[in-house]
């Protein structure tokens, strides 16, 4: 396999990515995830930044991880670099998410929709990661 740099303009495109979906999931599932956490909106007027700067650090070596291990394992294919973000996502995001939720006693729907974009997001960036090349 032949090695090849960090493309730091798909990282940061996946960065985008994983700022962008959960605006929109969150948005179209507002309702059902405050219900199941017995949130008002109220609760949002003064939300500290410091979430959307951990969202964005957290991206960033989500991205930079699963770029490497799509280069280790030699994904260059859209398909196959979706279905390998999509099953770690699925693997290592949403049954975690299902087992906590589970243990905490919340509602399946939150399950769902905490679990779900990640896992929506882990199949797009390993899509960019793996057609986007230096």
């Amino acid at each position: 396999m032949e090695s090849q740099r960090t493309n730091w303009l798909a990282i940061i495109a996946c960065v985008v990515i994983a700022q962008v979906v959960p605006m929109i999931w969150y948005g179209v599932f507002a309702d059902p995830w405050m219900e199941g956490n017995h949130f008002t909106r109220n609760d949002f007027k003064d939300t500290s930044p410091l979430p959307y700067v951990v969202s964005l650090i957290s991206s960033f070596i989500q991205a930079w991880v699963l770029a490497q291990l799509l280069q280790k394992i030699g994904v260059r294919k859209a398909r196959t670099g979706f279905l390998t973000g999509l099953l770690i996502g699925f693997a290592f995001v949403l049954m975690q998410t299902a087992t906590s939720n589970l243990f905490s006693h919340r509602v399946l729907t939150l399950t769902f929709i905490d679990g779900g974009y990640p896992t929506i997001v882990f199949g797009l960036m390993g899509l960019i990661l793996a057609v986007w090349r230096k």
